[in-house]
């Protein structure tokens, strides 16, 4: 076995990298997508053989070569120069073929981030000891240092493997957050999960457990402004309403809350105050938007001009590759383009809600006209469509 200036530290979450004593790959001036795309899917299934066939299908899926297999041979031999360069005096061969398949030679000394993720994820199902749990997660947390081959993203078996860290990562936080709560080491849940990148990684049993150690430390005011992150993450990000059971721990927060010393009215005034005024339309997330229109139902038969709720809905075609990237666009144009005294909320990923007061439908089908000429003149791509419904408040 090699000495440890000879071990290659491979590095698979995040960007690919590889690295010893001697050498390091990529060089950051060397054009080297393609060899390194051959390195991972070889390292990742370095116990099995590879035939030529399934390499090329995975080096080049949606081309049509005229000699696959030359370009195959040609990609190989680049990848066994570079090996070279980490072994300079043993020479030894990386990539073996073996009648008409390829795989990494397991005689070379590696250390792999997603073999060490593994393993203390393991380790953290099968013990029993809450503080052991809580070191082996932590150190799971800081291998995970991004998706899975990030660069390589958009490789069907990528996107596999990627699933299945992902959810290795979900469950290995959750379970150590357990432990730590069964054994009422509420900070340590706190911090594990500040570690961890929470937001838009984990299940929503580890944001309601990170909310409950709140509550167990006397810390309400923390529970509370976490909790109104995690409202505005299911309503915005994963287009779903707040769980129920979340609705009541934020019942729970609210009641943990100290009382305060009673205010005057000047006081009370200064608290509803924005903080700094905003010069656009009125947002709020989508639990506040749906109090403002009951407000607005109840207001509707008295007032001197109509209300109208607005449903803004993009489209693009039967997929939605771009529709992310567009999102923030229409909420600039939403923000700018109707009055202040106008609401809106991020009702999901590809669409908003309006309450606007017009006189009659002309007039919010006017403002309505406004935005899509707006959004078309600033969206990055024609292939997504912007279409609206209105519909009266009464």
């Amino acid at each position: 076995m090699a000495g440890s200036n000879q071990t290659l530290q491979i590095k698979m979450f995040g960007k690919f990298s590889m690295k010893n004593g001697n050498y390091a790959f990529p060089q950051e001036k060397k054009k080297s997508k393609q060899v390194g795309l051959l390195f991972a899917y070889l390292l990742a299934n370095r116990n099995v053989e590879t035939s030529k066939s399934k390499l090329i299908e995975v080096l080049w899926p949606e081309e049509d070569s005229g000699n696959p297999e030359g370009a195959l041979r040609n990609l190989v031999y680049r990848g066994r120069m570079e090996m070279k360069k980490f072994f300079v005096r043993n020479g030894q061969e990386a990539i073996i073929l073996n009648n008409n398949s390829y795989f990494w030679n397991t005689d070379i000394s590696c250390q792999v981030d997603t073999d060490q993720f593994e393993a203390f994820c393991k380790q953290v199902s099968v013990g029993h000891d809450a503080e052991q749990k809580y070191q082996d997660c932590l150190r799971a947390v800081e291998l995970y240092q991004g998706d899975f081959l990030e660069e390589y993203e958009d490789s069907q078996w990528v996107i596999f493997r990627s699933v299945y860290y992902k959810r290795l990562y979900t469950t290995c936080v959750q379970e150590a957050c357990e432990a730590l709560l069964n054994a009422e080491r509420y900070q340590q849940v706190v911090e594990l999960c500040d570690q961890a990148k929470l937001m838009e990684q984990m299940d929503l049993r580890v944001h309601e457990m990170k909310m409950a150690a709140y509550l167990k430390l006397n810390q309400p005011q923390n529970a509370l402004d976490y909790y109104n992150q995690v409202a505005n993450l299911c309503y915005s990000n994963l287009g779903m309403e707040v769980p129920d059971h979340l609705k009541e721990l934020y019942e729970l927060i609210l009641q943990s809350l100290p009382t305060q010393k009673p205010v005057d009215v000047e006081e009370l005034e200064k608290g509803l105050r924005e903080e700094k005024l905003s010069s656009g339309t009125f947002y709020c997330n989508y639990d506040i938007f749906k109090n403002i229109y009951q407000i607005n139902v109840r207001a509707a038969r008295r007032a001197l001009r109509s209300r109208f709720l607005v449903l803004l809905t993009l489209r693009e075609g039967g997929t939605q590759e771009h529709i992310d990237d567009e999102t923030e666009t229409l909420r600039q144009v939403i923000s700018e383009q109707l009055r202040k005294n106008d609401v809106f909320s991020q009702y999901n990923v590809a669409q908003y809600s309006v309450i606007l007061a017009a006189q009659n439908i002309e007039g919010c089908e006017k403002a309505m006209r406004r935005i899509m000429d707006k959004y078309c003149q600033r969206r990055k791509f024609d292939t997504v469509t912007l279409e609206y419904e209105i519909k009266q408040i009464k």
